[in-house]
């Protein structure tokens, strides 16, 4: 069986940073040989290698924002086998600053979170309202 895919020590953070979001778990797919970050049996984070052998963590993502890390950062690609409308790939070796990483894995968990059922979004909204997606809370980056 395939080592499941790691982190990056400059990137050792991440892990602990998605698990701590409300009902994130972290799981392997052996088949895909891939770590799944999910919230409520959803994917938000997809950890794995593309097919030249390079560490990536896909993440949800909204369209016009896609397009915006995919110029600001050169680490940041169309998702690799996934929508490429809804997806980034953010190739681990790369030198995305942190502030910018952890935006993109807050935008994920909460544009998987607006499609869980509204009593699931009520529920981790109490345990950690920021989580929640805003009406445009996705649409604008952070500063660098």
């Amino acid at each position: 069986m395939p080592a499941q895919p790691a982190l990056p020590a400059r990137y050792a953070w991440v892990d602990a940073y998605m698990l701590a979001k409300p009902l994130a778990i972290k799981e392997y797919k052996v088949a895909w040989e891939a770590v799944l970050y999910r919230v409520c049996g959803k994917i938000f984070g997809l950890l794995c290698q593309d097919n030249a052998g390079r560490l990536i963590l896909n993440l949800k993502c909204d369209p016009y924002l896609c397009l915006y890390y995919r110029a600001e950062y050169p680490h940041v690609a169309p998702g690799w086998h996934m929508n490429k409308l809804h997806w980034n790939s953010l190739y681990l070796a790369g030198d995305t600053p942190d502030v910018a990483f952890k935006e993109m894995l807050d935008i994920s968990y909460r544009l998987v979170c607006a499609g869980l059922p509204k009593k699931t979004r009520e529920r981790i909204a109490r345990e950690m309202p920021e989580c929640i997606q805003r009406e445009n809370s996705a649409c604008v980056p952070l500063e660098k």
